[in-house]
């Protein structure tokens, strides 16, 4: 299996993969390929030849999804350890639409001054892995 990503802008991303099992792995970045820029306009593939995996579908078979946090400022952190060649993500589903965004939260006053605009979006590719033949 392969992904296509291509923004009509550039953009600071994540790609997140739910497994049918409900398990969650970050594709990109990833402990061999850091990269979390992207150019608009430009067709980015992954796996490339940068990465060291191969997307191959195996059991469980179901309904999974690829999903794109993307913005114009570096998305947020997401609570992710190393598995090999991707990060398993640890961050319940309900939480990663906040835990995404390149903004915190802090008490008046502490705050660094800065007020810039910055634009989030994500997009979801839903994908049904069976037995085929």
């Amino acid at each position: 299996m392969r992904i296509y990503l291509k923004g009509n802008k550039p953009f600071y991303g994540k790609v997140l993969y739910k497994q049918a099992d409900g398990s969650l792995v970050q594709l990109l970045p990833n402990p061999f390929r850091n990269q979390d820029y992207f150019n608009g306009g430009v067709v980015y593939e992954l796996p490339s030849g940068e990465d060291h995996f191969d997307m191959e579908v195996t059991a469980t078979f179901g309904l999974e999804n690829v999903t794109i946090y993307a913005g114009t400022e570096r998305t947020g952190n997401l609570n992710a350890t190393p598995v090999g060649a991707v990060f398993a993500v640890a961050n319940r589903q309900e939480d990663l639409h906040s835990a995404t965004r390149g903004m915190k939260l802090v008490p008046k006053g502490e705050g660094s001054g800065k007020q810039a605009a910055a634009e989030f979006t994500e997009s979801v590719a839903m994908v049904t892995t069976k037995i085929g033949h």
